[in-house]
């Protein structure tokens, strides 16, 4: 990717007309005096819980340059977003081949 440039992309599946909308990030500036300071805001363990929105809100609210999430996206088994629990998500799909990993289930396969 090119340092400053705004890229445009879209998820999902054309095949089966289940495509976002179009959404945009841009990369950070090229390396040098005058693309410092610049402000990163880094999450990990961020989860699916009843405040995981507020998390986001309050990290965008402070407008950084770069937003980086070091893994650990979400245990969707547990929770709603919209703050009700939730029954075992993987146990839902208790037929599915679990070739990725060598645990016994996960939550998210991809």
């Amino acid at each position: 990717l090119k340092p400053g440039t705004k890229y445009y992309y879209r998820c999902g599946d054309p095949s089966v007309a289940a495509m976002s909308s179009v959404r945009s990030f841009r990369t950070m500036p090229e390396p040098g005096p005058s693309s410092y300071p610049a402000r990163i805001a880094i999450v990990g363990d961020l989860g699916l819980t009843h405040n995981t929105s507020s998390t986001i809100d309050h990290m965008i609210s402070n407008n950084p340059d770069l937003f980086l999430l070091v893994g650990d996206v979400t245990y969707a088994n547990l929770y709603l977003t919209n703050g009700t629990g939730a029954d075992c998500y993987s146990c839902a799909f208790p037929d599915t081949p679990i070739h990725e990993t060598y645990q016994p289930r996960w939550d998210y396969w991809g």
